[in-house]
């Protein structure tokens, strides 16, 4: 698989893993309100929730969405970061390879 389709791949999976989230606790701070006591039902709840609710929930589903942008931007610095580590490596070898050549010499 090439490069760009894993970052491709990565992003989408990022994506829908913060909607998934997103999607559960909207789900679940319905259910909370429902057993909370307050009077309207479980899909008035989901579907048309009062300002103070929808707020709150937005918040949280935009706080979900930074987040899963920052984790994308930290794998993304990991990979890059391994990649260098392992060319370091590779230049290492190689040239410890080179000295003991020359002390051969």
């Amino acid at each position: 698989m090439s490069s760009r389709k894993k970052k491709s791949r990565l992003s989408e999976e990022i994506i829908i893993i913060t909607i998934g989230i997103a999607i559960v606790y909207w789900i679940i701070d319905s259910i909370f309100l429902v057993f909370a006591g307050v009077d309207i039902g479980f899909f008035s709840h989901i579907f048309r929730p009062d300002l103070g609710e929808m707020g709150a929930r937005i918040i949280v589903v935009c706080l979900f969405a930074i987040f899963g942008s920052h984790m994308h931007q930290m794998i993304k610095k990991q990979k890059n970061a391994q990649k260098e580590i392992e060319f370091l490596k590779t230049a290492n070898d190689k040239l410890s390879r080179e000295i003991e050549s020359l002390k051969d010499i």
